[in-house]
């Protein structure tokens, strides 16, 4: 994974975080856990996205980070799909199937099949609360069908399964794809 990728989906995290729990910092460990990535290349990513007001860090002596938190100026980036995209470099490219979203990868994803391919490994998966991350993947796939969408609804979806990054990857890729203007199968 790219950097600019990787900051990309902290502040996609960090804006869902607090959409959900308003002024409320996310720890170092929800972060790793997320983005599956070492600590020297979350630390590297988390300086750049603090130098450039986008997010606020609580340190800690002996620590880059304990805790992060989006700002304001990062929210209103991440609000902004075409600004955000310009800057983290997302792709869109919209085609007879669907749309493909990628670092510099042209990739072809049907977004019927994308969903229906998150459904079954909710299913195949070991997670608690299975029912109710289905039903929240539903309202965001529903949601994305509609010719306006309600992006609360989104948010507060994508806010049930942040922690499964497996889940949250190819759906925020989606809601990007939307927000960006491509098309929604």
């Amino acid at each position: 994974m790219e950097n600019k990728e990787i900051r990309a989906k902290i502040l996609n995290f960090l804006y869902n975080r607090d959409e959900e729990k308003p002024q409320h910092y996310v720890s170092k460990k929800d972060l790793l856990d997320f983005l599956q990535i070492d600590l020297n290349r979350l630390n590297s990513n988390v300086i750049y996205l603090r130098d450039k007001g986008y997010i606020t860090l609580m340190q800690s002596i002996g620590s880059i980070f304990e805790h992060a938190i989006i700002t304001a100026y990062g929210k209103d980036l991440v609000e902004a799909p075409d600004e955000f995209n310009k800057l983290f470099s997302i792709n869109v490219i919209t085609n007879s199937i669907g749309v493909a979203i990628g670092d510099n990868i042209n990739q072809n994803v049907n977004i019927n099949n994308t969903f229906e391919e998150i459904y079954k490994k909710i299913e195949a998966s070991n997670i608690e609360n299975k029912s109710e991350i289905k039903k929240a993947v539903k309202q965001v796939n529903d949601e994305l069908k509609k010719t306006e969408p309600n992006m609360s609804i989104i948010q507060k979806a994508i806010g049930l399964f942040t922690k499964y990054a497996w889940i949250v990857e190819p759906i925020m890729k989606l809601v990007i794809s939307y927000l960006s203007g491509g098309s929604n199968g």
